[in-house]
């Protein structure tokens, strides 16, 4: 969140909060923004790897050369919310168009 409030300018944040009131949005909740992003970027990394497990402990161990563990996966929220991907009716139909 911070990096986006860095990178967009005062001038800017005031034009596009102005923008958003025209269209009656709330207040940009760029910490969730953050999260989707991160979540997109995790079930993108499933759909390439096209391993469940491998995905989910990748994410864990994050940019480290260690290896995660099981238990790590499990209290993980971001890999759990990877599984519950995984084994969604969605994961299945994405799949079967990749091939």
């Amino acid at each position: 969140m911070r990096a986006v409030s860095r990178a967009i300018e005062r001038k800017q944040k005031k034009a596009i909060t102005l923008q958003a009131s025209r269209f009656n949005f709330e207040k940009y909740d760029f910490a969730a923004w953050h999260e989707g992003v991160l979540r997109t970027a995790d079930r993108l990394g499933l759909m390439l790897a096209g391993d469940v497990a491998a995905s989910a402990l990748a994410l864990v161990a994050g940019a480290s050369n260690r290896a995660a563990s099981a238990t790590e996966v499990a209290t993980n929220p971001a890999a759990l919310d990877l599984l519950r991907f995984a084994l969604s009716e969605q994961y299945a139909h994405l799949r079967k168009g990749a091939g």
